[in-house]
């Protein structure tokens, strides 16, 4: 009686060979035990190769590993984490004046991270140097949604609406807010 691969009593299998035939004798109650065992040495793998190419390839080099092996359960984590980091490189960007790559990485950051206060503010700004106000009223609007109770953001927000002389937007603006702030 041989075991399999050499493991002796954990085997998931032992085989005889007689002169003319070969037995094969299975211990069903150990292949889930080493079934277990492949998928989460498969899963590790995998999840190795997946930080790889985000850290590497994709240029992500603040992911974490313990986010990527959860990845099904801490997938708000993840985006969280990955618009920060777009949000922090397209800020750098912004500072060195490179505005369409700025434009492009803010966009994507304020997608998966859409509560970034400063990220919306100077996407705006973007907006406004290309001369697209509608477009930087619209993003200034959604961000209300975040940060309706912050008064610096709120007069922020109105007074550009003012400044576009765009009374029927502050209106409705102002008719959205006013359930949430009245107490």
């Amino acid at each position: 009686v041989t075991p399999a691969w050499g493991l002796g009593r954990i085997a998931p299998y032992q085989y005889e060979r007689l002169p003319h035939l070969t037995r094969v004798r299975i211990f069903w109650w150990r292949l889930p035990a080493y079934l277990l065992v492949f998928l989460l040495l498969g899963w590790f793998a995998a999840t190795g190769l997946l930080y790889a190419h985000v850290r590497y390839r994709v240029g992500f080099s603040e992911v974490r590993y313990s986010h990527l092996v959860l990845l099904p359960w801490k997938i708000d984590d993840y985006r969280r984490e990955r618009g920060e980091f777009w949000i922090r490189q397209g800020l750098e960007l912004a500072e060195k004046q490179e505005w369409l790559e700025a434009y492009y990485v803010l966009s994507a950051g304020l997608f998966s991270s859409p509560a970034h206060e400063e990220a919306r503010l100077m996407l705006t700004r973007i907006f406004l140097m290309a001369g697209r106000t509608s477009r930087a009223s619209e993003v200034l609007i959604e961000g209300l949604a975040y940060h309706a109770d912050q008064l610096d953001y709120l007069r922020t927000v109105l007074g550009f609406l003012f400044g576009q002389q765009a009374d029927a937007t502050v209106i409705e603006v102002a008719r959205g807010l006013r359930p949430r702030l009245d107490p």
